[in-house]
């Protein structure tokens, strides 16, 4: 082998070992390439599992804002709105069990929801006054057919109960023709209440004429021209005084 073939042999060996190491180099790197890849993407699965999961920890319904719940087992309960509420009959029949069973902003729906709280109650009578909160956005009739409908719901759930219907209230008239629904309407809803009682052979409690002075509220039993005062529950209670006394 001259000189020149010589040289020529270690070039073709020098190549070979150089393609060699290229090759093996763009291999490790094509692995590096993929574990990389293979990583960054696993994180991307977990969070896809995590956003899927998470509406499902929202779907929990949010706890009841109003949890009252009266004792089981009473001579009297007074079902009703904020007009009912806090009045204090307790103090007027104290040989009773009485439950004051009234919701602030109540509805004749909301209550006729609400009925199976009263019948785990087992009243032996049932005061039930509703529609103040009706009557300034229904019309009469629709607020007599809701009232319909709470009925049903009492006399089927307390079967065993005596249900009174009590008429609703007189409001101040200057609030009545704020809020667009003066007396007029309420005696007029009345008058259904009471028809709807001798319907479902209930006795009908005419509140109304206790606490009407010149066509409105009497303004010294009331503290806003809609609610009771604290101590103005006595002509109320003397209406409810035959049912309640023996």
């Amino acid at each position: 082998m001259n000189h020149s073939d010589h040289k020529q042999f270690w070039k073709r060996i020098f190549a070979v070992l150089f393609s060699a190491v290229v090759c093996m180099s763009f291999a490790a790197g094509c692995s590096h390439g993929a574990s990389v890849q293979s990583e960054t993407a696993a994180p991307q699965t977990t969070a896809s599992v995590q956003e899927t999961a998470a509406p499902a920890l929202q779907t929990s319904a949010p706890a009841p804002t109003d949890t009252h719940t009266p004792d089981a087992g009473c001579d009297a309960l007074f079902y009703g709105d904020s007009i009912t509420k806090g009045n204090h009959f307790d103090t007027y029949f104290p040989q009773l069990r009485i439950v004051d069973f009234g919701i602030g902003g109540a509805t004749i729906e909301s209550l006729t929801e609400r009925v199976p709280e009263v019948s785990a109650c087992h009243p032996a009578r049932i005061f039930v006054m509703a529609g103040g909160n009706n009557l300034y956005s229904c019309n009469e009739q629709e607020c007599v057919d809701l009232f319909r409908g709470l009925l049903d719901a009492l006399r089927e759930a307390c079967p065993y109960a005596e249900i009174f219907v009590e008429s609703m209230l007189p409001t101040d008239n200057d609030v009545a023709a704020q809020w667009d629904c003066p007396n007029s309407v309420i005696r007029t809803f009345n008058k259904h209440l009471a028809e709807l009682a001798a319907e479902y052979g209930m006795t009908y409690l005419d509140i109304y004429p206790a606490y009407e002075y010149r066509g409105g509220l009497d303004s010294s039993m009331t503290r806003d021209g809609v609610h009771l005062k604290s101590d103005s529950f006595g002509p109320w209670a003397e209406v409810l005084r035959p049912y309640l006394e023996p």
